[in-house]
C-alpha cells in the first residue's frame, strides 16, 4: 500500500512524539509504500534515541513471540 499524508502525520506522532518539521518532509514521504516509511522510521535515529524505544522494542518482541506460539499451536494441532 501507498503511504498517504495521514499515514506519515500518524507515524510521525507514534514514532517521533510529534509532527512533521515541515510540509516538504511530509511530500517526500508520501507516494512510497507503508512498509518503506514504517522501516526508516523504525531505524531512525530520532526514534532510536527515544528513552522509552527499549521498551516498546521489548513490547514488541513479546507480542511477536506470543503470536508465533500461537500460530504454531494452532498448526500442530490440525489434523493432518
Amino acid at each position: 500500500m501507498i503511504a498517504t499524508k495521514e499515514d506519515i502525520i500518524a507515524a510521525y506522532k507514534i514514532f517521533l512524539n510529534r509532527h512533521p518539521e515541515s510540509s516538504f518532509v511530509l511530500q517526500n514521504r508520501i507516494g512510497k509504500s507503508i512498509e518503506e516509511n514504517l522501516i526508516e522510521f523504525a531505524l531512525s535515529d530520532e526514534f532510536l534515541n527515544r528513552a522509552d524505544v527499549a521498551e516498546i522494542i521489548q513490547k514488541a518482541a513479546k507480542i511477536v513471540a506470543e503470536n508465533e506460539k500461537s500460530i504454531t499451536a494452532a498448526t500442530l494441532a490440525k489434523p493432518q
